[in-house]
């Protein structure tokens, strides 16, 4: 009798050391699933959006040669810099839907990735003043209140070519006569 209630009081031991190794190895398995869902969700979900996006940019350039081709310039883009590749395809169906011809796309990023210095937050303000500013032809005062507030002042730099006051060349632009293409000027300087 004894050595049964012993063997039968091992048995119950291992049995519950077995239990809990299931349980255990039963939750690793359900954490390493619902992670592999998610990864697939993401995947997914990463797939649709370039699909979307250079469908997108095929439909705006006219050809999915061209879509492709602008895609890849921005991913490229995009790997070299700290900016988001969604950012960047965002700025550049911005400034084409605003004017901008498509052939300019990449070097404007460019130009407005080298001033934001790395800020996706800058960039993006920057992106946006600058495609309403190409559209509209001319500095307006909005877009330099724009321009200010994410920290690039374009008057000051063409004040600085042009060897006049900052107020001087204010006035200008509120005579209408700071065009778009000044302000490319600007960033570049």
């Amino acid at each position: 009798g004894g050595l049964t209630g012993a063997i039968n009081g091992l048995t119950e031991v291992q049995q519950k050391k077995d239990d809990a190794f299931r349980t255990e190895v039963q939750g690793i398995y359900n954490t390493v699933k619902q992670e592999q869902a998610s990864s697939l969700t993401a995947g997914i979900d990463l797939a649709s959006s370039r699909e979307q996006n250079l469908k997108g940019l095929s439909i705006m350039l006219g050809s999915d040669e061209e879509g492709q081709k602008m895609f890849d310039e921005i991913k490229e883009y995009g790997i070299a810099t700290p900016y988001e590749a969604n950012s960047l395809l965002d700025s550049a169906r911005q400034m084409m839907a605003y004017g901008v011809d498509a052939k300019d796309v990449m070097s404007n990023t460019k130009m407005l990735g080298d001033v934001a210095l790395g800020d996706q937050n800058k960039f993006n303000r920057l992106s946006y003043a600058y495609a309403q500013t190409q559209s509209a032809g001319k500095l307006t005062g909005q877009d330099l209140l724009q321009y200010v507030a994410a920290g690039f002042n374009p008057l000051k730099y063409l004040a600085d070519e042009a060897g006049v006051s900052l107020e001087d060349m204010r006035d200008k632009m509120s005579d209408g006569d700071v065009s778009a293409d000044d302000v490319t000027r600007a960033f570049k300087m």
